[in-house]
């Protein structure tokens, strides 16, 4: 039987502020009657502090383990928090209770809400109308009891652990998505318990719900595209199927995303496709992840599986180069993208799937039934545990640290989200979680902040904004980079390929291709880019030495990462190219072009992607000159004569950025210590630019000291070239010039970090104009 006898300190937390609305209140509410008064029916603006209730010491708890049924699952909790993170838990650990916003519910398309309710949520329009949904996240903490900065030294967080159940849910299961048969009294949007087994009734349903009724969204928007060689494996069969000059999007087939690890038990070859072409050839041979994700596909009712591994030659350059061309192309046809966020490797298998996941849920009444409620009110914990307030259920995962997987997901269409604990469903129109009941025709749910790890780089995203189109896309690049930046590669070298696939989209949604992944309508704001703080605090962003894996250029040769791309570098980056920075005052000041070979010559960036031959310069009409900021070949070698003809036959495509811009010396002083409360923490250093006089003037991007790779502090103090990228003027501050710190080799010019100098500071040093070429 159920114990309800909460403890003195758990019966004092209001579990109304995690009520959620039951079938009849929704069906009340899209027949325009009204429904007020109570959660999550009422208005309530966001505010901190978020409403809280201390549990008292972790020894206390536990003490209270014996008699309180939330006593004991918090101090399970703990254990198992103890066990995931670096810092034990102690006794004097203080716990507390959080509510949090969690997500929201619409009502359907259509549904003629009362003008008294749609004033009461503060609303104009009926479409406009949304309802809050919170859950309760448990802090364990040694901050004062009146702090809520989250400090990652001190505090543990498990986000949205607690959720509203109803003991019933198992006669709303039965048909996901029909609620013709659903009792009035059954609650909607709560939690509910997951089972040893993948519930695939479950999937089917979500997989069929999302083919039928989310139309365009979530369809495959691509032209017809013919590839010479495409691979993928017969779920039923167990063996590799090769289809030679095939459309991809005339296959139905479903993608693998997932982490490799140290390696493959088997993947496919020059020497042996031949073989595991045979009937068979796979079987029990293949890493368990692939194995598991065979039955997967096979239970979901689609043949054919896509697995790098065993869909690429990995010992055939001109199939991989021929793969990632449409990298893209593949991820985006697939029905279904199964991302395996389980474990450190191929090995880790898809739990759940043929062994029985280990699930740790407890059901808790909290209160009696009454009148209103003859079951009383019941929570439920999350099978998930989200540290330290991680608002998916993919942060912490090894496959969120993989330089690889992001694209994999940015670009799919469906994305079937498979954890340790739960399997969740993430597609351009909405998401679905295994613990909390989401599939119901009576409402719509919304923005579930837990649901994704990034946004879908997709044309979906672009009309759900309410700004225009271009301006999400743009915005969404830039936190796509940001992502990746801070991801790992086992091979640096990979890092061009493993982002590949994001700018191909990115130009199929924009019409803007990418030169080295910078966006080339927004190029010379995109050459400002600076690091992260993040990056800092992880002691990163060192020179990517790795030539590249695969040729490229017209030399076909591995090639050096150019140091003007955030792609030269090892650590996280942030891209000033969304409208916010062109709308606050940045401008860019020069006008880039790229050095190219077979034939040589220079491209306007602008043009690269219209750029197949050398385009002769045109000779001008009397008492007509070129544009100051033009840059020919003629000009670069009449420039930089010690860069030869020979000498630049020799250099790969797009190493070189050619510009007309000002240069000016300036002196460096530091490391100083940034004066900083936004992260306590952390520490954060800068160096300190100086003019001719001493007088402080600008100073550099972030710098980590203690890294002996970092190129700021590796050079120090000194004097230095800095050359002009762009203007930035706000009404906040006074005008800046946005500047690069360089270092000259043989004449060519390197990024050391980026730098602000004021405005009438590098007007008074007397800069200079010059050809600067940036390698």
């Amino acid at each position: 039987m159920m114990r309800s006898s909460l403890c003195q300190f758990c019966s004092t937390i209001d579990f109304d502020y995690i009520q959620v609305p039951t079938a009849g209140q929704l069906r009340l509410l899209s027949s325009g009657h009204n429904v007020t008064g109570s959660k999550p029916f009422c208005h309530e603006p966001d505010k901190e502090p978020y409403p809280s209730w201390t549990l008292g010491s972790l020894a206390r708890v536990r003490a209270s383990a014996s008699e309180c049924p939330l006593c004991i699952a918090v101090a399970d909790l703990a254990e198992k928090i103890s066990g995931l993170s670096d810092n034990v838990l102690t006794s004097e650990t203080v716990c507390k209770v959080i509510c949090k916003w969690s997500g929201g519910f619409q009502a359907l398309a259509g549904a003629e809400l009362s003008q008294e309710l749609i004033h009461q949520m503060a609303s104009e329009r009926a479409e406009d109308v949304s309802f809050s949904l919170s859950n309760l996240s448990i802090h364990f903490t040694t901050q004062p009891s009146n702090d809520f900065k989250l400090n990652l030294k001190s505090t543990k967080t498990v986000a949205w652990w607690i959720q509203a159940y109803d003991p019933g849910h198992a006669r709303k299961t039965a048909v996901p998505f029909d609620d013709s048969h659903v009792a009035d009294d059954s609650l909607l949007f709560c939690g509910r318990p997951t089972s040893p087994m993948v519930p695939i009734d479950l999937l089917r349903a979500w997989m069929r719900e999302c083919k039928i009724n989310h139309g365009s969204r979530c369809a495959a928007k691509v032209k017809s595209r013919k590839v010479n060689v495409f691979r993928l494996i017969d779920v039923k069969t167990k063996a590799v199927v090769r289809f030679a000059n095939i459309d991809v999007a005339e296959l139905r087939y479903v993608a693998l995303s997932y982490v490799w690890g140290m390696g493959q038990r088997l993947s496919i070859r020059r020497e042996n496709m031949m073989m595991l072409g045979a009937p068979g050839s796979l079987a029990g041979k293949v890493s368990k992840t692939t194995e598991d994700s065979l039955s997967l596909t096979e239970s979901l009712g689609v043949q054919y599986l896509w697995v790098d591994a065993l869909c690429i030659l990995q010992d055939d350059t001109p199939d991989k180069i021929s793969h990632l061309a449409f990298m893209s192309y593949i991820y985006k046809c697939a029905e279904l993208t199964i991302l395996a966020a389980c474990g450190r490797d191929a090995e880790a298998g898809l739990p759940g799937i043929r062994e029985p996941r280990v699930i740790q849920q407890h059901i808790i009444k909290v209160r009696e039934g009454t009148a209103d409620q003859p079951l009383g009110m019941q929570i439920i914990t999350s099978p998930t545990v989200r540290l330290n307030g991680a608002e998916s259920c993919l942060e912490g995962t090894v496959w969120s640290t993989r330089g690889w997987t992001l694209q994999e997901k940015v670009v799919s269409r469906r994305v079937l989200i498979v954890t340790p604990s739960q399997v969740s469903w993430n597609c351009r129109t909405t998401s679905w979680a295994e613990d909390i009941f989401l599939e119901t025709s009576l409402a719509r749910p919304t923005n579930r902040i837990w649901d994704d790890t990034t946004r879908f780089l997709s044309d979906a995203e672009r009309e759900n904004a309410w700004n225009d189109n271009v301006n999400v896309a743009w915005d969404t690049l830039r936190m796509l980079v940001n992502n990746f930046s801070h991801r790992h590669l086992t091979e640096p070298g990979d890092a061009y390929d493993a982002f590949c696939a994001i700018t191909q989209e990115f130009r199929s949604l924009t019409k803007v291709s990418s030169l080295w992944a910078l966006p080339v309508t927004r190029f010379e704001l995109a050459l400002c880019w600076t690091r992260s703080r993040t990056a800092v605090t992880q002691g990163k962003l060192v020179r990517r030495t790795a030539l590249t894996s695969l040729p490229m250029s017209t030399l076909k040769c591995c090639v050096a990462f150019p140091t003007w791309s955030w792609l030269g570098w090892i650590g996280g980056a942030s891209l000033p190219i969304s409208d916010q920075y062109v709308d606050t005052g940045m401008s860019p000041e020069i006008l880039c072009f790229i050095l190219r070979n077979s034939p040589l010559r220079v491209v306007k960036v602008l043009q690269v992607m219209s750029d197949e031959a050398e385009i002769p310069t045109p000779k001008l009409p009397p008492g007509i000159s070129y544009s100051p900021l033009a840059v020919t070949l003629q000009t670069v070698l009449a420039e930089h004569p010690h860069l030869t003809r020979e000498r630049l036959q020799q250099t790969p495509d797009n190493q070189f950025l050619c510009f007309w811009t000002e240069t000016a010396p300036f002196s460096t002083c530091g490391p100083i210590e940034e004066v900083n409360d936004t992260w306590p923490e952390s520490k954060f250093f800068r160096y300190e630019i100086r003019d001719s006089e001493g007088q402080t003037v600008g100073q550099t991007d972030l710098c980590v000291p203690d890294n002996p790779e970092d190129m700021t502090c590796v050079l120090g103090e000194g004097v230095f070239d800095f050359v002009l990228l762009a203007r930035n003027a706000t009404q906040v501050h006074a005008a800046e010039k946005l500047v690069l710190m360089v270092e000259r080799r043989d004449g060519i010019a390197y990024r050391v970090t980026t730098a602000n100098i004021l405005e009438e500071a590098w007007i008074a040093a007397n800069s200079k104009r010059e050809l600067v070429i940036l390698g």
